[in-house]
C-alpha cells in the first residue's frame, strides 16, 4: 500500500518558507519516534532517523515502522533551484521526485503520471516545533480538488 504511492510532499509551516532554500528541510533532521494517530490505526509506534550527509548536501531518511521500511535521499539542485528526492522501500517501491512552488509552501511531488492523470498522494507536513510535528498521507483521484486522509503520524524528537 505505501510503497506504491506518488508522493506531494507539502510543507505547511512558516519555517520551511523562510528559511534558505538549501535549508528548507532542516526541521525534519534529527531522530524521532513516530505514533501512527490514524483513526482506527494499530500501527506499533515506529522510528525515522533523519541526517545530513556527504558534507551536507544530502538529507537521508530511514524509516521503520512494524515490518515497513523504507529510505529517501534529498539533495537540493541549486543550479536550478529544486530539491530532488529518491525513497525506496521494502516492498520494491521507489519513487523519484522533485520539488516545486505551491503559493508559499515547497512541494516534492512526483512528475504527472499519464495513465492516471487525476490520482496523486501527498505528504503534508504541519503544526511544525522543534521537538515535534504531525504529518499526514492524502489521496485524491479528482485531480486535487477533494483529498482524503489515508494515514496521520505524529513525529516527536527523541530524547537523548
Amino acid at each position: 500500500m505505501l510503497a506504491r504511492f506518488v508522493a506531494l510532499i507539502v510543507l505547511a509551516t512558516p519555517l520551511a518558507v523562510a528559511q534558505a532554500q538549501d535549508h528548507q528541510l532542516d526541521f525534519w533532521v534529527g531522530n524521532w519516534v513516530v505514533t501512527d494517530t490514524t483513526p482506527g490505526a494499530k500501527n506499533p509506534p515506529g522510528t525515522n532517523a533523519i541526517s545530513r550527509i556527504y558534507g551536507g548536501k544530502v538529507i537521508h531518511e530511514n524509516f521503520k515502522m512494524g515490518t515497513f521500511e523504507g529510505q529517501s535521499w534529498s539533495a537540493f539542485d541549486p543550479k536550478n533551484k529544486i530539491w530532488r528526492q529518491t525513497w525506496v522501500d521494502n516492498s520494491g517501491g521507489y519513487i523519484a521526485m522533485k520539488s516545486v512552488r505551491v503559493g508559499k509552501d515547497l512541494a516534492i511531488q512526483t512528475l504527472p503520471n499519464p495513465k492516471a492523470p487525476l490520482n496523486a498522494s501527498r505528504m503534508v507536513f504541519y503544526d511544525v516545533t522543534k521537538e515535534s510535528f504531525n504529518w499526514r498521507w492524502e489521496g485524491t483521484t479528482d485531480g486535487g480538488k477533494t483529498w482524503k486522509l489515508n494515514w496521520r503520524l505524529h513525529y516527536q524528537r527523541k530524547k537523548a
